[in-house]
């Protein structure tokens, strides 16, 4: 890209872009694992267990969305 001569804002754009697509796979397994039960612990692992919860990992998807 540097010798396609890709401007710096070309670039943050990107770097913007990938921030954007990390912060939705992470919403996306978070809701996944809700929807089997799986909550996050306080090392970040979906180690705790509970009741799969449809509605939960439905609002996180929607706050996804509206934030889009």
């Amino acid at each position: 890209m540097k010798q396609a001569s890709f401007s710096n804002e070309e670039f943050a754009k990107l770097k913007e872009a990938q921030a954007n697509s990390d912060d939705l796979v992470k919403s996306e397994t978070i809701a996944m694992n809700v929807v089997k039960g799986r909550f996050v612990d306080d090392a970040g692992q979906f180690t705790k267990q509970g009741k799969p919860d449809l509605k939960r990992a439905a609002d996180l998807m929607e706050l996804v969305n509206l934030s889009v």
